[in-house]
């Protein structure tokens, strides 16, 4: 539920999460992929690079709509899942 490509129109960016190897992986044009570690359902984690903690955004049936960068500089950015 969690691959897929998700979009910010506001910063003109996209990224996909992807599953490979029996693990999730984040990446966008500019930046390799990252994996990631979940915790719990809905904070993902990265081991390196990229921007590195994620809440995933869902809605009143569980289903994944987006995700918020909600740590450093980039608290805030919110990205809608495509």
């Amino acid at each position: 539920a969690y691959a897929g490509t998700y979009i910010s129109d506001e910063l003109e960016c996209t990224f996909k999460i992807e599953e490979k190897e029996n693990s999730l992986w984040m990446s966008n044009k500019s930046n390799d992929p990252v994996k990631i570690t979940l915790n719990g359902r809905d904070h993902l984690f990265m081991e390196s690079g990229l921007l590195n903690h994620v809440l995933i955004k869902r809605d009143a049936k569980g289903r994944i709509t987006g995700f918020e960068f909600i740590s450093g500089d980039t608290a805030g950015w919110i990205f809608k899942k495509t």
